[in-house]
């Protein structure tokens, strides 16, 4: 019988140097689903990730996000694209 298991975090993962990531985004202020810039006015996420955009925040331009003065800006989210292939019964993108 095999057994599986959807690791749904970061698994032997490490600290990224400090602004090593400047396209990196977070939501929400919050490290609940990360994304990336890919252009001036587009981020790229899992399709697991969006919530109401209405509320949606991204936050660039930080590494810690409990650093209040490190630099970061928020902006709001006009609205999301989500790709129709989207399975959040079993997490395939």
């Amino acid at each position: 019988m095999l057994a599986f298991s959807a690791h749904l975090g970061l698994v032997n993962g490490r600290e990224a140097k400090p602004h090593s990531r400047p396209s990196m985004v977070q939501k929400n202020w919050l490290h609940v689903c990360g994304g990336f810039l890919i252009s001036d006015e587009f981020v790229l996420s899992a399709a697991h990730c969006p919530e109401n955009s209405e509320i949606l925040t991204v936050v660039v331009g930080t590494h810690d996000l409990k650093n209040k003065i490190e630099g970061s800006v928020g902006f709001g989210v006009n609205k999301m694209f989500i790709c129709y292939l989207n399975n959040i019964n079993n997490c395939l993108n």
